[in-house]
């Protein structure tokens, strides 16, 4: 199958809202497929590109995590490569440039996603927690959120670390503890 077809099908599905016709789309894709790409397209399905018990190192050019840590940290990607001559490790970097327990912006613009999932789950690992936001600039673009959604969802975070899902009592302290510290 050609990826065109295949992400076609992916587009069809995410856009609708139906079960019968989700479902129709779905049979008309494994239709398609041949048995050698059954099992791709059901990770695919999964968001995943090989099973869970299967390690996988996907290598990221080191230009490419500092600016995701400069992103990450508030910083600009200088400070942070001149920290990486220093420390000679971008996560031992990022640790270092991340204060505990601060909170992340994620832009859920779908041009400027800022954090993938891979750093959204180093950042839930390291205690990070995030306010997703769909940076807006119209009513059609509110839609965006789902985007950050989706990268949070990958990313493994619970909603005990997005704050703007908390109660607005728990927020309050939260922010009342920030402001005192």
């Amino acid at each position: 199958m050609l990826f065109d077809t295949l992400a076609d099908y992916f587009e069809k599905i995410s856009a609708t809202g139906e079960r019968v016709v989700l479902y129709k789309l779905i049979g008309e894709l494994l239709d398609r497929a041949n048995a050698s790409e059954l099992p791709k397209i059901a990770y695919l399905f999964e968001a995943r590109l090989a099973p869970a018990f299967a390690t996988m190192q996907l290598e990221m050019g080191e230009r490419l995590v500092a600016e995701s840590v400069a992103i990450a940290t508030n910083k600009t990607v200088r400070q942070v490569n001149r920290a990486y001559k220093l420390v000679g490790d971008l996560g031992l970097v990022a640790d270092k440039l991340l204060p505990p327990k601060s909170s992340r912006l994620t832009d859920s613009q779908p041009d400027r996603l800022d954090l993938t999932d891979t750093l959204v789950k180093a950042a839930n690992e390291a205690g990070a927690l995030f306010a997703i936001n769909s940076d807006a600039h119209s009513l059609s673009q509110l839609e965006y959120i789902r985007y950050g959604i989706f990268d949070a969802r990958r990313g493994w975070t619970e909603a005990r670390s997005v704050i703007n899902s908390w109660t607005w009592s728990k927020l309050s302290r939260w922010l009342g503890k920030r402001r005192s510290s």
